[in-house]
């Protein structure tokens, strides 16, 4: 009995260990808002809902109306980066 218990073990497949992952990947740069009064705002995180624009980090969100931003400062800065800010058409 305890034989065939033994060769039942050694037959089912044994799980892998896994090796811990590591990033080598520097995080992406904040994307610059600038607002139509001149200031300037990093963003890590955003989204573009109609004419809102979402503001995102892990602990909050903020509501910005795209109007309130001077968006082709905002295109430029980035891109001055090398990071492309897109608008909904």
């Amino acid at each position: 009995m305890r034989r065939l218990r033994y060769e039942q073990e050694l037959r089912q497949p044994q799980p892998i260990p896994s090796e811990p992952r590591t990033s080598y990947e520097r995080p992406a740069p904040p994307t610059i808002l600038v607002f139509r009064d001149g200031r300037e705002i990093e963003a890590h995180g955003y989204a573009i809902v109609g004419q809102t624009l979402w503001i995102l980090t892990e602990q909050s969100s903020t509501k910005v109306s795209l109007s309130d931003l001077d968006l082709d400062a905002t295109q430029k800065r980035n891109a001055e980066r090398g990071i492309r800010f897109l608008l909904p058409r």
